[in-house]
């Protein structure tokens, strides 16, 4: 099985960040957003291919505040020689907080793709994720024409698993039923250091909404706001949205909420 390798490590700091790459990826900034640095991830290829290996290891160092987005939605191509993996690793040293997302990833038809995430929280450090997830190309009327989609997220304080989270969509009448009629899964995690209100205000967004729900994880791990939409423009507003809900509490270096910023 070919397909290429990218791989990106980076270190945030108050200062900027320390990277490395090996294309197709780029990472653009930092874009000042008052004390929060805000980063473009960008794949410049036309998207993921069978074979490919994509390896993301990003760091927000202590009392750091970053956001790191992707330019664009990434397109899963389909398949035929076999699946590609996606592989983030995130941490969060102590008072820091990473942002990662919203990225939007959009699985065509015959695409087949596994996610795995590891996320290492410090003492009040924060890692809030946000995915947008598009079964198919929507406008074009493809739904649900992907082979496999897996996903594996593990989230840690360093010394032992705080929470664990395994899936697989697969195209059925499982997935269909569950979908209910929709073509967007949104998920959005506020792990570590968050605010003790963050739930009541990701709750009273959503509350008239009954294709989103929003859980306390385990083990004090944090929060998650899951759901479904109807499009892309859809799905990533419903991602903004959350971000703006959450805050870092105050045990965190910054006091600064997270502003409406679109990167």
């Amino acid at each position: 099985m070919g397909g290429l390798t990218a791989t990106l490590g980076v270190r945030f700091h108050s200062a900027g960040a320390e990277a490395s790459t090996q294309s197709p990826l780029e990472l653009r900034g930092p874009f000042r957003r008052g004390r929060l640095s805000a980063y473009y991830l960008r794949n410049v290829t036309a998207g993921i291919l069978s074979g490919d290996t994509y390896r993301v290891d990003a760091t927000a160092a202590a009392g750091s505040a970053v956001q790191v987005a992707s330019s664009s939605a990434t397109k899963v191509h389909a398949m035929p020689g076999g699946p590609a993996r996606y592989e983030a690793s995130l941490r969060a040293e102590p008072g820091g907080m990473l942002v990662w997302g919203p990225h939007t990833t959009i699985l065509q038809e015959g695409s087949d793709l596994r996610q795995d995430l590891r996320v290492t929280l410090a003492p009040a450090a924060c890692v809030i994720l946000a995915e947008v997830l598009v079964l198919g190309r929507l406008a074009r009327g493809e739904r649900c024409s992907f082979r496999r989609f897996q996903s594996d997220l593990v989230v840690s304080n360093g010394t032992r698993e705080l929470y664990e989270e395994r899936y697989v969509l697969e195209p059925g009448a499982t997935l269909g039923a569950a979908l209910r009629g929709q073509g967007v899964v949104v998920s959005v995690y506020g792990l570590g250091a968050i605010a003790d209100d963050a739930g009541e205000r990701l709750r009273a967004l959503v509350s008239d909404n009954p294709c989103v729900g929003v859980s306390s994880l385990p083990n004090s791990a944090g929060l998650v706001l899951r759901g479904l939409a109807s499009s892309l423009s859809a799905g990533a507003a419903l991602a903004e949205q959350a971000l703006l809900s959450l805050r870092l509490s105050e045990t965190s270096a910054s006091q600064d909420p997270l502003t409406r910023q679109r990167l």
